[in-house]
């Protein structure tokens, strides 16, 4: 089995295609998540994940985003989960920048994103789901929709999860040769920088894929070119 966990704002089932191209036609064995589920705050999310990985005991992990963030979180915590191989799609160790991180987001940009999703939701969504294009551009009716579908998390969930990337801090991880770990990251990611997922990869010790052409929604914009990024890059270093 395979499990595929979302990130923020965004629903299990913007990973259907994905699981669906990593399993192959016709067949069922792939179970999404929102990393939502799990709780409302990084322990949470962190203990919640790794007792449903428990439970399950897939064969590999995909996750996206904030989602991979909390199984990178899981990787240095909890190292008696027997996942064969863990994908990461544009993962940071910090969504936000500081002085020793500078792959990340301006805090005060994610404060005023905060504020606007509290102030109004779908539009604020909207500007977000055309920034997670880039470098493409998506009709303003296509935005709105996927923004409709991202609100139906609660506002309270967004915004709290907003207030914990402003301080949440993956460093230092440690390398875990003992693990199969890929990191896929989109070459022009405007959400969440490509150096932020060199660095996962270099301080993991993980595999590298870079996508070209390719922004932080690469997961819904090409879902089969990324299933066979999955199914070629294990096993070698860096593929970029």
């Amino acid at each position: 089995m395979v499990v595929l966990i979302a990130g923020w704002a965004c629903p299990a089932h913007w990973m259907e295609s994905l699981g669906q191209a990593i399993v192959g036609p016709g067949r069922e064995d792939y179970q999404l998540a929102s990393i939502h589920q799990f709780g409302h705050d990084p322990a949470s999310w962190r203990t919640g994940l790794a007792q449903w990985l428990r439970d399950l005991q897939p064969r590999q992990v995909v996750a996206w985003s904030m989602g991979a963030m909390a199984v990178v979180d899981v990787l240095q915590t909890e190292p008696d989960l027997e996942t064969e191989s863990w994908v990461l799609l544009a993962p940071t160790l910090r969504f936000c920048e500081g002085s020793d991180w500078p792959w990340g987001q301006p805090t005060a940009a994610v404060r005023a994103l905060r504020r606007a999703v509290q102030a109004n939701p779908i539009e604020a969504l909207a500007r977000f789901r055309q920034s997670c294009a880039q470098p493409h551009t998506l009709p303003a009716e296509v935005a709105l929709s996927d923004a409709r579908q991202m609100a139906a998390l609660s506002v309270p969930e967004l915004t709290g999860a907003l207030r914990h990337l402003e301080r949440w801090d993956l460093r230092p991880v440690r390398s875990v040769p003992d693990r199969r770990v890929l990191v896929i990251h989109g070459h022009q990611d405007a959400i969440i920088p490509i150096d932020a997922g060199r660095q996962v990869a270099q301080q993991l010790g993980a595999a590298l894929a870079v996508v070209d052409e390719m922004g932080h929604d690469m997961v819904v914009r090409c879902p089969e070119r990324l299933a066979r990024t999955i199914r070629h890059c294990f096993g070698t270093r860096s593929y970029e």
